[in-house]
């Protein structure tokens, strides 16, 4: 989809095109970062002004509300594995910077990153903000890939192939 909108693009005379990659595409044993490490190659390469985004983590993907109203905080893959954490609110800032004054950022990538922390630290935060004990609970790697209705949606081989090698990933670097 994304080679198929940066040609598109340039079909259109558009004259800057931003794209919202991921941090590290070049991390390519990860099925989502290996599409986009594919796409930025080919916007390099359209003759196109750009401007590419690579954000990390988004803190909105913490499920805050079940973590306050169960005590516990879900951890995907290992809990002392630090993580980066970015607000989507930032992420819109740096793109409406970027959207409103393309010369600027022409040819440009922006590695976007909030806080590294772990599981165990978002659990500590939560913790200290709302006077609640938050404990953090491994969620078994088969359940999220294998049961694709614990946590999210994943229709077809190739979501629940990517969210494995994303687990595994995480829960080995």
């Amino acid at each position: 989809m994304g080679i198929a909108l940066i040609d598109a693009a340039k079909k259109a005379g558009v004259k800057h095109f931003v794209y919202c990659s991921v941090l590290f595409p070049v991390l390519t044993k990860l099925l989502n970062h290996k599409a986009k490490f594919f796409v930025e190659e080919h916007l390099i390469e359209s003759g196109l002004n750009y401007t590419i985004l690579e954000p990390t983590s988004f803190m909105q993907n913490v499920n805050l509300h079940n973590a306050v109203a169960t005590g516990t905080l879900l951890a995907n893959y290992t809990p002392s594995t630090l993580q980066g954490y970015l607000d989507l609110e930032d992420l819109a800032a740096v793109a409406r910077l970027v959207l409103l004054n393309p010369t600027e950022h022409n040819l440009a990538r922006y590695e976007l990153v909030g806080e590294n922390c772990t599981y165990e630290d978002v659990a500590r935060a939560i913790s200290a903000q709302t006077g609640q004990q938050i404990k953090v609970e491994l969620v078994p790697r088969d359940k999220i890939v294998g049961k694709s209705d614990v946590h999210m949606n994943l229709s077809g081989d190739y979501a629940r192939e990517g969210m494995d090698r994303m687990l595994y990933y995480y829960d080995k670097r």
